[in-house]
């Protein structure tokens, strides 16, 4: 899969951070070594040009995590994976994902910039999918939804914004150990707010939400038994556009659930 969408994004550190739902543990950052790369990326009026992007890797380090400082970046983000709604889909997917062990240490949530408004419209990401998932809305006003919500988990209905969290699909933190403690900042905030692709983020209810925290499929699936084969379809999806690896239980598992259960 290839990088395919690019847009221009203005962050400051200051305003951009917001509440976390998920129970993601803190770690240490490391000191961080430049990459450098040419890559190509379409501007506001459609035309394709190349930016050279220059950012922090992270390597060994003792030093205290703090947030990355953001400056007008370009923002690329690979393109979503809009034909994956379907196990066979999945499974064709799932031969392409790299199996590997997990790269342990150096996570840190303040390196993903959680939550920001990319998309420039004044609300954060977390308000974005509130604002996209709501079943009914009986007020708004300006970020601040009150309606109702169905939790993609464990089946729910929820009244109110304040028991309804939005939960990364992929973990933060299974995306770090699965290949994003090697992105440059701009990638990493770009999947922590990523509001392209209606699988990264859903809302869903605190309970379900706190049971699951940084899990991947082989150590927990859905309550709800109608949810579970879309999950696995998600986050196979989100795996395959991100290229973040799997590790073998969770491979065997996502693969043997897919093909028992799901076709």
């Amino acid at each position: 899969m290839q990088v395919a969408i690019g847009v221009v994004v203005g962050l400051s550190v200051a305003g951009i951070i917001r509440l976390a739902d998920e129970n993601d543990d803190h770690a240490i950052e490391p000191k961080a070594a430049v990459l450098v790369t040419d890559t190509e990326v379409r501007t506001t009026d459609g035309r394709r040009t190349t930016s050279t992007l220059s950012s922090s890797l992270p390597a060994s380090s003792d030093e205290t995590s703090t947030i990355p400082e953001i400056n007008p970046v370009v923002q690329v983000i690979p393109e979503p994976s809009e034909m994956v709604i379907s196990a066979a889909d999945a499974l064709g997917l799932l031969k392409e994902i790299t199996v590997e062990l997990e790269h342990r240490g150096g996570y840190n949530r303040d390196l993903f910039a959680v939550w920001s408004d990319l998309d420039g419209n004044t609300c954060d990401a977390r308000e974005d999918v509130l604002a996209e998932e709501a079943l009914t809305t009986t007020a708004k006003h300006g970020c601040a939804t009150e309606g109702t919500w169905r939790s993609a988990y464990d089946g729910k209905f929820l009244s109110s914004d304040a028991e309804v969290e939005v939960d990364h699909v992929v973990a933060l933190k299974e995306a770090w150990e699965s290949g994003g403690w090697a992105w440059p900042v701009e990638l990493r905030i770009g999947y922590a707010n990523d509001t392209a692709d209606s699988r990264t983020l859903i809302a869903v209810s605190a309970v379900s939400n706190n049971s699951k925290s940084d899990s991947d499929p082989a150590n927990w699936l859905p309550s709800d038994p109608g949810a579970v084969c879309s999950y696995l379809i998600d986050w196979v999806a989100i795996k395959h556009r991100w290229h973040l690896a799997m590790d073998q239980a969770e491979w065997q598992l996502v693969r043997k659930q897919l093909s028992n259960s799901c076709i």
